[in-house]
């Protein structure tokens, strides 16, 4: 069991080396990984429970999204340089891989919430209109009190991003800071 001495949990989602292919998260890539290597630093010295989320596919299509399967195109697969994280992480971060957009489905992330005790996440990461976003209204469904980190979340579409962090600070009354 990971040594915390906080409730809080920081949640780091899909910095992975794929997304950033995207031109317009390209664009993003250094002031975001600033913003989320401070808050990791942040979380490290408050003793938080950092959990690091990758999305990660199988090659034989068992973990492949609807989407995926229509345009019988793949993304994400597992062992590849693109799955890779593309941050420094504390050795106590606890790693979990996903397949679908929200972080809490069919992982034992909320298991791991459950056993630290986290009371409230922050969540950092891309895409705020999809994999946040999920991962946010997840988190409100299980009781979690959220904290999105403005300057620490990316989007290939700045306005989807804006309606989505606005939605979920309006709606389930997620702090955005």
């Amino acid at each position: 069991m990971q040594n915390t001495t906080s409730s809080d949990a920081l949640i780091i989602i899909d910095m992975q080396k794929a997304y950033f292919n995207d031109e317009r998260l390209q664009k993003q890539k250094r002031p975001l990984l600033n913003a989320i290597q401070g808050q990791i630093d942040e979380h490290t010295r408050r003793g938080s429970l950092i959990i690091n989320i990758r999305t990660i596919h199988s090659t034989d299509k068992d973990t492949w999204t609807l989407n995926m399967l229509e345009d019988d195109q793949g993304f994400l697969f597992e062992n590849t340089d693109e799955t890779s994280t593309l941050l420094r992480l504390p050795d106590t971060a606890i790693q979990i891989e996903k397949t679908r957009d929200s972080a809490f489905h069919e992982t034992i992330l909320h298991d791991i919430l459950k056993e630290y005790q986290s009371k409230t996440l922050t969540l950092v990461g891309v895409s705020a209109h999809t994999c946040v976003f999920h991962t946010a209204t997840s988190a409100y469904a299980y009781n979690f009190h959220v904290r999105l980190a403005r300057d620490a979340i990316g989007d290939e579409d700045i306005e989807a991003m804006e309606r989505s962090l606005n939605y979920l600070q309006k709606e389930y009354r997620q702090t955005v800071f």
